[in-house]
């Protein structure tokens, strides 16, 4: 079986931060990474299972180890509208792996990096990158 990649579609929600301005899901996490050139994407969920089976994410943890080339691919949509992010993968964080005192906070968005280690913590899993750019949809067949 050949290498696989991680396809989630999200919601590119509007987010209010940054005292008062307007920004929403996938401006956020590409302000992270163009100011610290490195992203970790939590991926929440209100489920009681995982969104990404442990099984699938030590499968991704030993495609990366083995040098493989690993992609995470993000279609952020609002309504009609949609976006298509890819990044190369560096790792794969388990639920309950990164803390709130752990170097890996710093790469993650402020608006989820608050809510690690409290009630409120609802991921499943995080993402870790060492790219992250727009793809246009409108030149895929």
């Amino acid at each position: 079986m050949g290498p696989v990649h991680l396809f989630l579609k999200i919601p590119n929600e509007n987010l209010n931060l940054h005292e008062g301005q307007k920004i929403d899901t996938i401006l956020e996490h590409k302000r992270v990474f163009e100011e610290k050139n490195r992203l970790i994407w939590g991926q929440a969920s209100n489920r009681k299972t995982n969104l990404l089976s442990l099984e699938n994410q030590e499968r991704f943890c030993d495609q990366i180890k083995e040098g493989i080339p690993t992609y995470a691919f993000f279609l952020a949509g609002r309504g009609d509208e949609k976006e298509l992010y890819a990044g190369k993968m560096t790792n794969i964080y388990k639920k309950g792996s990164i803390g709130k005192n752990s170097e890996e906070i710093n790469y993650i968005p402020p608006y989820q990096s608050g809510k690690i280690g409290t009630e409120d913590d609802n991921f499943s899993f995080f993402v870790d990158l060492e790219s992250f750019e727009k793809i246009d949809i409108c030149n895929l067949n």
